[in-house]
């Protein structure tokens, strides 16, 4: 019985000395570089050296985004936002404790934005010349 009991014993021990990975807190922020505006509703993907999924998360209305969940290491990241360029960066660095990131997204031209109608558009023109002949002018 003395035997099983030390056994035991030093499993839990053996257990308790085994090496834990540090844990990390990434604290982050994102910004239109214009006129560093706080974006919310930013999508953030953080992926590991493998290419795994190991956060997906959108910013807040004051632009920021936390985890306290990854362990220290190496990442690759994504940020994208509606109406702005996409920014892909890889090897961003996570240490154990607080790791600060800030993110600046360049607006996209507007043209780019919503192709399907541009001012410059022959289409555009023709329609507007139907309908000033058919009810009048007015602001299509």
């Amino acid at each position: 019985m003395k035997t099983k009991g030390k056994i035991w014993f030093l499993a839990v021990l053996a257990s308790l000395s085994a090496p834990i990975a540090a844990q990390g807190l990434l604290i982050g922020k994102v910004f239109a570089s214009a006129d560093r505006q706080m974006l919310a509703g930013t999508s953030v993907q953080l992926y590991d050296e493998d290419g795994a999924l190991l956060l997906s998360t959108t910013t807040g209305y004051d632009g920021r985004y936390t985890s306290d969940t990854l362990p220290a290491g190496l990442y690759f990241i994504s940020l994208e936002r509606e109406g702005f360029q996409k920014v892909e960066k890889q090897a961003i660095r996570i240490f154990s404790g607080a790791t600060r990131l800030e993110w600046s997204l360049k607006a996209l031209p507007k043209e780019t934005q919503d192709p399907a109608i541009k001012p410059q558009s022959p289409m555009l023109g023709l329609l507007n010349r139907v309908l000033e002949n058919a009810v009048g002018p007015g602001p299509w």
